[in-house]
């Protein structure tokens, strides 16, 4: 189930070469330049592809068949795609505007992630499931590892993460978890909920911008 809007109106966009499958994230680099990511189709990731007139299905045989939850790109040949760990690995996926390539990362805890942003090709942040620690982790442009110090930050599941600048990021997940970054350091803000946070959005420049949450609400009859 694809949506375009245009200006105008919202249409649902066909697309039949398309495996049945959720899909989770989708980023645009230009109006003729988008990357869909969503729920594996048996042996294989699903990643697509908008050149301006049509979605197609992109072959990425070494991205692993694991659901994957989230996709952001800097430029045309510059896209992180993240999911669900593959085994005992984490699931970090790279475009370099011909191929997709998973990228193997020590340092980050293999555990699931859920968002990954970036403010150059050179700065991103990915967050997922927590084990033993906060799962921030920061792309160099050389490698990933995790992002610290936390400073408090509580160890809960993230499911969000946005970056203005170098110097201000947010993270949002369980339990109201939201988590900022000064450039040095992590710090937790107080949270108007102590439910789930499921997505951050920060409108405006740095140091200016205000922060848009989402909340998850259970209600149970």
């Amino acid at each position: 189930n694809i949506n375009h809007w245009d200006g105008s109106s919202w249409s649902n966009v066909p697309a039949p070469a398309f495996p049945a499958a959720n899909l989770n994230s989708v980023y645009c680099v230009a109006s003729d330049d988008c990357w869909a990511v969503g729920d594996r189709v048996f042996f294989w990731a699903s990643i697509r592809h908008w050149d301006g007139s049509s979605w197609s299905n992109v072959a990425a045989p070494a991205v692993p068949a694991r659901n994957l939850n989230s996709i952001h790109c800097t430029a045309s040949d510059d896209c992180w795609a993240v999911g669900d760990r593959n085994g005992n690995a984490e699931n970090l996926n790279h475009w370099n505007g011909s191929g997709w390539t998973n990228i193997t990362a020590p340092g980050v805890l293999h555990r699931d992630l859920t968002a990954v942003h970036c403010v150059a090709s050179d700065d991103c942040r990915a967050v997922g499931d927590a084990a033993g620690g906060e799962n921030i982790n920061r792309w160099d442009g050389s490698n990933w590892n995790r992002s610290g110090p936390y400073g408090g930050v509580p160890n809960n599941d993230l499911h969000d993460v946005h970056m203005v600048s170098a110097a201000e990021a947010y993270a949002v997940g369980a339990g109201g978890t939201i988590a900022a970054w000064n450039g040095s350091s992590w710090t937790s803000q107080s949270s108007p909920v102590n439910s789930q946070l499921n997505a951050i959005h920060v409108v405006g420049g740095p140091g200016g911008g205000g922060v848009r949450l989402v909340r998850w609400t259970e209600v149970i009859l």
